[in-house]
């Protein structure tokens, strides 16, 4: 078993929407209220239920959906797939966690945050192998160093790109500690705070990051889609969004996992090569997507190239993001933490 010990520092949805995990949706905090362990599949007998959150980081959950793949890899095992749509990804965590749904997309750190809470939680598959979001500045600021002393809004510690933006600051020479952090909740309002002069910088993701430059309310300073660009800052494999299933529905039903990660496979495929036609990746996501069109295609440029090259998790990847939660506190140093738990890749094509 590859175990490490952390005591060092890193170098569409269809129409047909159904049953909302109502037990869970008053959860905000990562794997809060949750038993240990998943006491439980959420699958009804031949019904196996996927949680995807509203976020378009998540789009290849939307695809496999509209585009009939999940459909189809589950008639090909005799079952049926039902998409449970929640307003959070911390919701949908708490439900896979508790075993009230059977699979889910989530960000690749919940997988080894679960495990230090004795809750077994597996990545099938990695959607997006690099970040997402990125630092967008007041167009007045023109370089790194003069972000001492502004104000960057942000949804807080816990959001995917706070790390990534520490660590690119840090290449830069920037001290994080002159940088101001102001938590804004609703990331709907970051453009409109940046415009304002409430703050001089947001860390967004998307639509609010191509909608805010497409307004020229501000600039990209630093594009965590761009792969090599976290690769260079996190000094080596990252990983961010991916499928995940609990250890009792993989225990329970290791076709069905399989079913539904090969379904996600085909739809980054697709997502792949449709690179060069965002219209219609744009046709298949949800009706309220559509007003997105005038910018949709530099945001589907960010998102796809973020795509991994093979859904396959490296464990170096997941050594880092171990690392980075020791050093922002969300695991205590010295946890042992078994990385080779936390993925398995035989359910891939």
């Amino acid at each position: 078993m590859n175990k490490i010990s952390l005591s060092r520092r890193r170098g569409a949805v269809a129409s047909r929407t159904v049953r909302l995990a109502a037990a869970v949706m008053a959860g905000s905090v990562v794997l809060s209220g949750c038993a240990g362990g998943g006491s439980g599949s959420g699958s009804s007998g031949d019904t196996i239920t996927v949680g995807l959150s509203r976020t378009l980081t998540y789009m290849p959950g939307y695809l496999a959906d509209s585009l009939g793949y999940l459909d189809e890899a589950a008639e090909e095992i005799g079952k049926t797939v039902e998409i449970v749509p929640f307003d959070s990804s911390s919701q949908s965590l708490a439900a896979l966690s508790a075993g009230q749904i059977d699979m889910d997309v989530q960000l690749a750190q919940n997988a080894a945050r679960a495990q230090v809470q004795g809750q077994d939680l597996t990545v099938t598959a990695v959607l997006n192998d690099a970040g997402v979001g990125g630092l967008v500045v007041d167009p007045s600021i023109s370089e790194p160093s003069e972000l001492e002393g502004k104000t960057v809004g942000f949804t807080g510690q816990a959001t995917a790109a706070y790390p990534l933006l520490l660590a690119a600051l840090e290449e830069d020479g920037v001290d994080a500690s002159k940088v101001d952090f102001l938590t804004i909740n609703d990331q709907s309002t970051f453009q409109s705070a940046l415009a304002n002069g409430e703050v001089d910088a947001i860390l967004p993701g998307e639509p609010v990051l191509s909608q805010t430059v497409a307004d020229a309310d501000g600039e990209v300073m630093y594009d965590f889609f761009d792969r090599d660009f976290v690769e260079r800052i996190m000094g080596g494999s990252y990983a961010s969004v991916t499928l995940m299933t609990n250890a009792a529905f993989a225990d329970a039903d290791p076709d069905g996992v399989r079913a539904v990660t090969q379904a996600f496979e085909k739809a980054v495929d697709w997502m792949k090569d449709h690179e060069s036609d965002p219209q219609a990746v744009l046709d298949e996501l949800p009706e309220d997507y559509a007003s997105l069109e005038p910018i949709f295609p530099d945001l589907y440029a960010r998102i796809v190239q973020a795509l991994p090259q093979s859904l396959a998790a490296d464990p170096a990847a997941f050594e880092t993001l171990v690392q980075i939660d020791e050093e922002q506190g969300a695991i205590d140093p010295g946890t042992e933490i078994d990385i080779d738990a936390l993925y398995d890749n035989s359910y891939l094509r």
